[in-house]
């Protein structure tokens, strides 16, 4: 993910429904180059098909800001305290919504324990987010992953819902 002029975020989700909305989203982020600033990054469920609406496992490049939040059409709430996580890249970052659950897992760990939150029902799509306030910080994520809670599915296609 590279970032526009003065930093900012990007979302992206994809194209394709899943089943269900009991499922997970799941990255590799595989490489930082931090030109100053923070930046954070982290998959996404239960993404809306048309709107900045989704839950998120969020970790940042200072490894103490790693939260799960909700976005509700482009407000950002936290869900949790802060966690603190010692990255050693590559790091496999995944969110889980089953019900009303919603779990974050750092290389299969669970960091947060379960948390529950009833704001975001029914959006049946997966992604990804990434933020920086540096435009010359990138960050690298690979093998992005969704599935229903049961069975995998790989997108083939992911649409940007916007940088900036």
């Amino acid at each position: 993910i590279g970032f526009g002029a003065g930093g900012s975020d990007c979302t992206a989700r994809a194209d394709s429904d899943l089943a269900t909305d009991d499922h997970y989203g799941q990255i590799i982020l595989a490489a930082r180059s931090i030109a100053g600033g923070a930046m954070g990054c982290g998959p996404t469920a239960r993404h809306a098909a048309d709107a900045l609406t989704y839950y998120l496992f969020h970790t940042e490049s200072d490894g103490v800001n790693e939260k799960l939040y909700k976005r509700v059409t482009g407000t950002f709430t936290a869900l949790t305290s802060d966690a603190s996580i010692t990255e050693s890249l590559p790091d496999t970052l995944r969110i889980d919504c089953d019900g009303s659950t919603i779990t974050g897992d750092y290389n299969g760990v669970d960091v947060f324990g379960n948390v529950t939150d009833t704001a975001i029902t029914g959006n049946v799509r997966c992604g990804f987010y990434g933020g920086a306030n540096n435009a010359s910080n990138t960050e690298d994520l690979d093998n992005f992953e969704a599935a229903d809670l049961g069975g995998v599915v790989r997108p083939s296609q992911l649409t940007t819902l916007g940088i900036g």
